[in-house]
């Protein structure tokens, strides 16, 4: 995951949620453990099945489309900040 601005929570779709509530408790645990080291530190899981390996790459697009609109956001609210302070 890149160094931008990450939002305060780690957002994950409902349909992801779906997905995961299919997973057995273990396969669970393995990859939700693998999701929040991605989201905090850029790391990438290392020997994950075929399976845990599917679902986690659905929740890294969702958290690294969350860091890009949050990303977004904050830009679009800093230029009208700057806009309204310090005018065109």
């Amino acid at each position: 995951m890149s160094n931008q601005k990450k939002p305060p929570a780690m957002n994950i779709y409902s349909d992801t949620v779906e997905l995961l509530e299919r997973l057995k408790s273990a396969d669970l645990g393995l990859v939700m453990s693998a999701a929040i080291k991605y989201y905090l530190y850029g790391e990438m899981p290392e020997n994950l099945t075929e399976v845990q390996d599917i679902v986690f790459t659905t929740v890294k697009t969702d958290l690294d489309r969350a860091v890009q609109t949050y990303a977004e956001n904050c830009r679009k609210k800093q230029e009208a900040a700057n806009k309204r302070w310090h005018g065109d």
